[in-house]
C-alpha cells in the first residue's frame, strides 16, 4: 500500500511565512528602534553641547567678576565708566547663566558670584539670600560651606543675629564639608569676617566659650 508522507516546510520556508505574515508589525518596529537610536544619539549631543556652553559661561562669569573687581573704585571714589560697563556686563551674564542654565556648574558659579557681589556691594539680604540658594540647590558643591559662612556673616551686618548663629551652627555641624574640621577651616579661611565681636560669636557656635 502507498503511504503519502506530508512534506514539512523548511526553516527557510517557515521564516519567509512569518515575515510575509508580520511584515507589517515588524516594518513598524524597525522604523520606531531607528528613530529611537537617532533620538538617543541626538539627545546625547544636545547634552554634551549643553555641558560645553555651561562650562563656557561659568568662565566667562568669572572672568567678568575679576575684571569687575579689578575695576571697582575705592570707597570714596565714584565708580568708572569702564567698571558700570562691566558691573552691566557681569549682571547680565549671571542673568543669562542662571536662565539659560539651571542646575549646571554654570548656574552654581552665577549664583556663588552674585552672592560675593551683593556682599561687596553691602546688599546684605541680597547677598544672603543668594548664597543660602546655593546651599540649598547645590548641597554638594565645595561652595556650600563658604556660602553658609558669607551668608551668615551678611545676617550679622543687617543686625539678624538668629539667624546668623543659626547658619553658623549648620557649619559647625559640618553641613557642607564632610571632612573632619571642615566647618572650623571654612570659618577661620573665609573672606567675608570682620569685628572681633563677630569672630568671638562664631567661634562660641563652634566650641564652648566662656562668656
Amino acid at each position: 500500500m502507498n503511504q503519502n508522507t506530508e512534506r514539512r516546510p523548511s526553516a527557510a520556508e517557515r521564516l519567509a511565512s512569518f515575515l510575509s505574515a508580520y511584515r507589517v508589525v515588524l516594518s513598524i518596529a524597525g522604523v520606531v528602534l531607528v528613530v529611537a537610536i537617532v533620538g538617543s544619539v541626538a539627545l546625547f549631543q544636545i547634552r554634551a553641547a549643553s555641558i560645553e556652553d555651561s562650562a563656557e559661561q561659568a568662565e566667562s562669569i568669572l572672568e567678568l567678576w575679576d575684571e569687575w573687581q579689578a575695576t571697582r573704585p575705592a570707597d570714596d571714589e565714584e565708580p568708572s565708566d569702564d567698571h558700570r560697563d562691566v558691573s552691566a556686563e557681569l549682571d547680565d551674564a549671571i542673568e543669562y547663566a542662571r536662565s539659560e542654565f539651571p542646575g549646571t556648574y554654570a548656574d552654581l558659579r552665577a549664583t556663588f558670584v552674585a552672592a560675593e557681589k551683593a556682599f561687596v556691594e553691602g546688599a546684605w539680604q541680597t547677598a544672603e539670600e543668594r548664597y543660602l540658594d546655593v546651599a540649598a540647590r547645590f548641597p554638594e558643591s565645595h561652595l556650600v560651606a563658604p556660602s553658609l559662612a558669607a551668608a551668615a556673616s551678611a545676617a550679622e551686618e543687617r543686625g539678624d543675629l538668629d539667624t546668623a548663629a543659626t547658619l553658623w551652627q549648620r557649619l559647625a555641624e559640618g553641613e557642607g564639608d564632610p571632612s573632619p574640621g571642615g566647618a572650623t577651616r571654612s570659618v577661620q579661611l573665609g573672606p567675608h569676617f570682620r569685628s572681633a565681636s563677630a569672630r568671638r560669636r562664631r567661634r562660641c557656635v563652634l566650641q564652648p566659650c566662656h562668656r
